[in-house]
């Protein structure tokens, strides 16, 4: 069941992150999500780009001012329930308790390749990519990274179809920044 709800909210992101939006530069260096309490840094040189309001797990994509052809994304999903009834925790705070590297690689590990466990700003994040074919028959790969703090999933995805990789370290820059109220 478990991997079940995985395999949905992973595809359930990555799909919407094909769609063409609108741009904007961003009014501030960093990102904050009042439900999850996140906040992470915008990349120099990066701009967050106009989402719907209506979006339920897709919260925040940017792309680099120059290159229209690579994002970076924001999703949650709230998984409280889920985590209280199967481990027992009685607070959204004692869900971070049961993120280590083994429930990452148990939850996330078969659904991505080359999957990892890293730590960034002292939270454990899945590292691995994902393959995805779009509606228009092309291919892509995106770099994800998916934790679960205070009883959200949390992922960040980058899809670059520059294929020249040079905003990777942006990516990393971006979970390297990535701290909870």
């Amino acid at each position: 069941m478990r991997k079940i709800i995985c395999i949905l909210l992973l595809f359930t992101m990555f799909m919407p992150l094909i769609a063409v939006a609108e741009s904007t530069a961003s009014d501030t260096d960093e990102y904050y999500h009042e439900e999850t309490g996140i906040h992470f840094s915008i990349p120099d040189g990066w701009r967050e780009d106009d989402l719907s309001k209506d979006r339920k797990i897709l919260k925040m994509k940017m792309s680099p001012a120059t290159n229209d052809i690579t994002n970076i994304s924001y999703g949650c999903q709230d998984v409280w329930q889920i985590m209280a009834i199967t481990y027992s925790i009685s607070t959204r705070e004692e869900s971070n308790a049961v993120v280590d590297g083994e429930f990452l690689k148990e939850m996330f590990g078969s659904e991505m390749e080359g999957f990892t466990v890293r730590e960034y700003a002292g939270i454990p994040w899945g590292i691995g990519t994902m393959k995805q074919g779009s509606a228009l028959g092309v291919e892509m790969e995106a770099l994800c990274a998916v934790t679960v703090r205070n009883g959200y999933y949390i992922q960040f995805m980058m899809i670059d179809l520059s294929e020249k990789d040079q905003y990777t370290n942006d990516f990393y820059t971006v979970l390297e920044s990535v701290y909870f109220d």
